[in-house]
C-alpha cells in the first residue's frame, strides 16, 4: 500500500470513528469494559471479533436482540474463519436469572453483556464487535454495487415477497422466477439474510455467511482507494470498539487475504423444545465450545 493510500485510509478511519454511531440505550445489566470475562489462555496471535446484526430498523446500533451472532477469527496469514452462533440457544446470561435465548444477551446489556456470556459459555476471549442493523446492511451492500448469491426458486420468491412489504412502491424489480444466480442489492440483500422459514435458523445463518463471502470477494477486487472509501462508509453505518488502528491492521490482513472464508455453525449436535411457548435450541456447551476452539485454532 502505497504511503498516500496509508494517510487517506487511516485519516478516514480516525475522522469516521469519531462519528460513528453510539449506543443510546439504557440497559438492564451494566457490564464494564473490564468486566467480559475474556479467556486469557488463546493464542493471541487470532484475533476475534464479534460480529453483531441488530433485529431493528431504528438508528441506534445496540438497542435490540442480536438477530445474528458470528465471531470472527483473523489470523497472522489474513485468513478468515467465520462462527455463527444460533440466536435460540438456551443459555444463562450473567446478571439474569433462569435461562434466556443467547440473542436476548444483547437487548438486556448491548455488545459488552452479549461478549461477557459467549465468554463464559465457550472459553473464549471476546472483547471487541461490529455491530450492524438493517439500514446499515442495506446501505453497504448498495455502495458495494451489489453482491451475487446463488438463489432457489424458493429464496427468489420470498425475497421479492419482502421487498414488496418493506419497501412498497419503492421496492427494487423483482427477480426473475426460478433459481438462478442473482446480484442482489441492498433491499433484496436484506430480504436474502432474513429468510428463515424455509427451513430453520441454521439456513439463515448459511445465508448470512454466503452473503458476507460473496461481499468480501467483491471488495478484495476493489482498488485501495475504493476500500479506503468503503472503510469511512462502513463506520458511517456501523458502532464498534475497534480502535481506528486496530481496523486498519485487520482491514489489511483481510483484504490481502486470498481464500474465501471457511464455516462453522453452532451448535452442530441439539434439539428444539417450545416449551413454555418458546423456541429453544438446547445443546451441550462443553461440546460446542471445543468445536469452536478446535475450528478457530486447529485443536486437536
Amino acid at each position: 500500500m502505497s504511503r498516500h493510500a496509508m494517510r487517506v485510509a487511516a485519516a478516514a478511519l480516525l475522522l469516521t470513528l469519531l462519528l460513528a454511531p453510539r449506543a443510546l440505550a439504557a440497559y438492564r445489566v451494566d457490564v464494564d469494559d473490564d468486566d467480559l470475562c475474556p479467556a486469557q489462555d488463546l493464542d493471541a496471535s487470532v484475533v476475534n471479533v464479534l460480529l453483531i446484526g441488530t433485529d431493528t430498523r431504528q438508528d441506534v446500533a445496540n438497542a435490540a436482540r442480536s438477530d445474528t451472532m458470528m465471531i470472527c477469527s483473523i489470523d497472522e496469514e489474513g485468513r478468515l474463519r467465520l462462527s455463527s452462533l444460533a440466536r435460540d440457544m438456551w443459555v444463562t446470561i450473567p446478571g439474569m436469572s433462569g435461562h434466556h435465548k443467547l440473542n436476548a444477551a444483547h437487548s438486556y446489556g448491548g455488545p459488552n453483556l452479549l461478549m461477557k456470556t459467549i465468554n463464559q459459555l465457550f472459553h473464549m476471549n471476546l472483547t471487541r464487535y461490529l455491530s450492524v442493523n438493517f439500514y446499515g446492511l442495506s446501505e453497504l451492500v448498495d455502495w458495494i454495487g451489489g453482491v451475487s448469491v446463488p438463489l432457489t426458486a424458493a429464496e427468489v420468491r420470498v425475497i421479492n415477497q419482502r421487498s414488496r412489504e418493506v419497501y412498497g412502491s419503492t421496492a427494487p424489480p423483482p427477480l426473475a422466477s426460478g433459481a438462478q444466480t442473482a446480484t442482489l442489492n441492498g433491499a433484496q440483500a436484506l430480504a436474502y439474510a432474513r429468510i428463515r422459514y424455509l427451513d430453520s435458523d441454521f439456513g439463515r445463518t448459511a445465508r448470512q455467511r454466503r452473503l458476507l463471502g460473496s461481499a468480501l470477494e467483491k471488495v478484495r477486487g476493489f482498488s485501495l482507494a475504493e476500500q479506503a472509501q468503503l472503510f469511512v462508509k462502513a463506520l458511517s453505518c456501523v458502532s464498534t470498539n475497534l480502535t481506528s488502528l486496530e481496523l486498519l491492521r485487520l482491514g489489511r490482513a483481510v483484504m490481502q487475504g486470498e481464500t474465501p472464508p471457511e464455516e462453522l455453525s453452532l451448535p452442530a449436535d441439539f434439539s428444539y423444545d417450545s416449551g413454555g411457548g418458546v423456541s429453544k435450541v438446547l445443546f451441550d456447551a462443553n461440546e460446542t465450545a471445543r468445536l469452536l476452539h478446535e475450528f478457530i485454532y486447529a485443536e486437536p
